[in-house]
């Protein structure tokens, strides 16, 4: 028979629903603060997404993970998270640029764009250019101007 092809040979890689899977992140996150704080440590939820658990510092670090671990699989388990795609970093790239202008809008001084190229090869790196990040210090507010994410991308 003629060789019509499957129509998806060129297609790329599938996208993951990063929306979804910031949602899943985000129940289980919730589900995870509360067990905690039922055992008695209440979590302080930071801008950049960070947590700290009030009077955890009483507990080894081994005692703590071990109860953040249970608190988890209390909750469901942590999600399974794909990792991002260049294309995905490359579009991440442009909101962090908007970001980064809303910012200097706003009278912030962020530290200034690193190059495209730059931003996906370092993007798995501890730490990457982000609009909001400063060097030695805690991140930019993001009230006026939220903090992108890959659940922020619409294809």
């Amino acid at each position: 028979m003629g060789g019509c092809g499957d129509g998806g040979a060129d297609a790329g890689p599938e996208l993951p629903d990063r929306q979804a899977e910031a949602q899943r992140w985000q129940a289980v996150e919730r589900a995870r603060d509360q067990c905690m704080e039922d055992e008695g440590f209440p979590a302080t939820v930071y801008d950049d997404g960070g947590r700290s658990f009030q009077g955890a510092g009483t507990l080894g670090q081994e005692e703590l993970l071990a109860l953040l671990d249970s608190c988890a699989e209390q909750a469901g388990g942590l999600p399974d998270s794909r990792p991002a795609l260049d294309v995905e970093k490359e579009v991440l790239y442009d909101l962090e640029v908007d970001a980064y202008n809303c910012l200097v809008a706003h009278d912030f001084e962020p530290e200034p764009p690193t190059t495209r190229e730059q931003f996906v090869a370092t993007f798995d790196m501890a730490h990457h250019w982000t609009a909001h990040a400063r060097r030695g210090a805690s991140y930019l507010p993001a009230d006026e101007c939220p903090r992108p994410t890959l659940a922020d991308i619409t294809w």
